[in-house]
């Protein structure tokens, strides 16, 4: 991120200066519209060196002069405001949803502009390869504009991604497919443009999203947690950073053991991963089991088909719901323990099916964290459930993180 607290320091003049635009453009990236008095006061510059700034910014076309603000002060004048060209450059964010390439374009306030959804032939690697190229040509050809008018392409998928060259590494949602494939440089060659590409994990980018979403967690460690019907996955950010470790490990949250007497067997091959016992798949079958064999009767018996069933059961009070929810419960309380161990996150945030996981579940597993806790030096930590649209989170994210990427490149400003 951007230095969004102070101007940036630096021994030579014209590395202060470029800091300085950086630290200034973060600020917009951030910012509705900003006036020169804001900006001085942000960052304890003087007019003189802000106006160098803003007029810097004003000539590569990354702001624009947006109109008046209200006085300031008695002179009654109107100052200047000035805002993020959303125009300036645009990205292309793709990736797969089932048979489907889905490719969206957004412009560099990453609003989205439009999107297409290419049938591939075959779920092939080939024709993955060829459809994200047809996808990103076709929301360039909508919007009438070409790969020049880009700052970068962000591909995101699953499995486990090395994402600093480009390389899938285990393609774990497609397994015909060959392990060790240059996604990034096949890409590449199939587009007949030259532009920046981006890929990893879907979880990652997802929660990247939550920097954008809370700019004042920047400096934090932030430890997101993705669940859906079959898989889980997240991410770990630590002062603005994804951290992926050396064989693009970190995120795999779903394959940590935390029931060593589970009989299920996890598709990593293993038993007891967390995956296999908090998917919403895996909680319904375990459901109907035992609802199957229950003595008692419940509310529950005949209208569980998703987990968000048992969900609004334990709400209602009901106690076999509660009772299956207590053991997922202990499961995600085991998981934040090893969590907190390996990473002393400042927050954990909950995105997916648990987002919107009802009272008792999200009261009840808030309690286990707090009770398991080692020497409960973590009851300050801040479980959060983020209810936002993940796959609409995954999208602005690798948005969010090209720009990023962009505004930070070395040969964006030539300060000298």
């Amino acid at each position: 991120m951007l230095e969004n607290g102070s101007a940036a320091s630096g021994s030579r003049p014209e590395n202060i200066r470029y800091n300085n635009c950086r630290a200034v453009l973060g600020l917009f990236c951030h910012t509705d519209r900003l006036s020169v008095h804001e900006i001085t006061e942000r960052f304890n510059l003087s007019k003189t060196a802000t106006m160098n700034i803003i007029n810097f910014l004003l000539s590569t076309g990354i702001i624009y002069l947006y109109g008046k603000g209200e006085p300031v002060g008695t002179s009654g004048k109107k100052p200047s405001l000035y805002a993020l060209n959303p125009s300036y450059k645009y990205s292309v964010v793709a990736g797969i949803e089932g048979d489907y390439i889905v490719a969206e374009l957004l412009d560099f306030r990453l609003n989205k502009i439009n999107f297409y959804l290419h049938r591939a032939y075959d779920r092939s690697y080939k024709a993955f390869i060829e459809g994200a190229s047809i996808a990103v040509k076709h929301v360039l050809d909508r919007a009438k504009l070409t790969g020049k008018d880009l700052y970068a392409i962000a591909l995101y998928t699953g499995g486990i991604v090395d994402a600093k060259s480009g390389v899938l590494l285990r393609p774990i949602t497609h397994s015909d497919w060959d392990n060790d494939l240059p996604v990034v440089r096949d890409l590449k060659s199939a587009l007949d443009f030259d532009v920046p590409v981006y890929m990893d994990n879907v979880c990652r980018f997802g929660g990247y999203f939550e920097l954008l979403k809370r700019p004042d967690n920047w400096n934090l460690t932030i430890l997101s947690l993705f669940i859906d019907e079959n898989g889980v996955g997240g991410s770990l950010i630590q002062n603005g950073t994804i951290a992926r470790g050396k064989n693009g490990l970190i995120g795999e949250f779903g394959h940590i053991t935390t029931n060593y007497t589970m009989a299920e067997k996890c598709k990593c091959g293993r038993y007891g991963c967390f995956e296999t016992v908090v998917t919403g798949s895996r909680v319904v079958e375990r459901a109907r089991k035992a609802l199957a064999t229950a003595k008692t009767p419940s509310s529950a018996q005949h209208s569980i088909k998703r987990i968000g069933d048992l969900f609004a059961h334990a709400d209602n009070g009901d106690a076999f719901a509660r009772s299956q929810l207590d053991f997922v419960a202990e499961q995600f309380a085991n998981m934040l323990y090893n969590m907190q161990i390996m990473y002393d996150p400042d927050m954990v945030i909950i995105q997916g099916l648990y987002a919107s996981s009802g009272t008792y579940f999200k009261q009840n597993l808030s309690q286990a964290v707090n009770e398991l806790s080692l020497y409960s030096i973590a009851k300050g930590l801040r479980l959060i459930f983020d209810e936002f649209d993940f796959r609409e989170a995954v999208t602005i994210g690798a948005s969010f993180y090209c720009r990023e990427q962009f505004i930070n490149s070395d040969s964006l400003f030539d300060m000298t």
